[in-house]
């Protein structure tokens, strides 16, 4: 199934337009705030397409000035990069309303980290996964800073559907950049038709 992924990910990645050695983004990432009633804010990542599209990533609810951790769907990305050796390692770390909701009833939470190393003009992606866990690390070597990928929480439960006992199989996916602009070909493999 990795492998599809892989296909279709870098049938998406060469085919970003190129003019006169310039890529051209496909989208802008940027936030978008509502305030409601009762001191609450919600602050959402968009990722904005060149052609108007739209789409809805991390978000963080803010009640009376408080981030409410149950309500808020987000990542904190830690990254340090070693330049003189062109490597960048870190942690990923995602907070998860749907863990914290199925946490009683799960048998099972892994954490996969895809990302895009461009190195030595290749491309290739890279793998890192965790279980159990709300972190995962990554180490790799890599020509410049950014960090291109995605995330997916998956999530095993037990559940009774008419009266016999089943696992249901929840996931969480989340686009991964360092960047204002990119060009992440995870979007449109991983994008949800409406």
């Amino acid at each position: 199934m990795n492998k599809i992924y892989l296909i279709l990910v870098l049938i998406l990645l060469f085919s970003c337009v190129r003019e006169k050695g310039f890529i051209h983004h496909k989208y802008e990432i940027n936030q978008i705030s509502e305030i409601y009633d009762n001191n609450i804010e919600e602050i959402s990542e968009i990722y904005r397409s060149n052609i108007n599209d739209t789409l809805y990533n991390q978000n963080w609810i803010i009640r009376n000035g408080v981030l409410d951790t149950l309500s808020s769907n987000f990542y904190i990305l830690d990254l340090e990069r070693i330049e003189d050796e062109k490597r960048n390692l870190g942690t990923l770390t995602i907070n998860s309303p749907t863990y914290e909701k199925h946490k009683a009833s799960s048998i099972e939470r892994e954490i996969w980290l895809h990302l895009i190393q461009f190195k030595d003009s290749k491309i290739d992606i890279l793998d890192y996964h965790s279980i159990n866990s709300n972190k995962v690390d990554f180490d790799f070597y890599s020509d410049n800073d950014t960090i291109v990928g995605v995330l997916r929480e998956q999530i095993l439960k037990d559940t009774i559907v008419d009266g016999e006992k089943m696992i249901r199989f929840i996931e969480v996916i989340l686009m991964i950049d360092n960047k204002h602009n990119t060009n992440n070909p995870f979007i449109e493999t991983f994008r949800e038709e409406d």
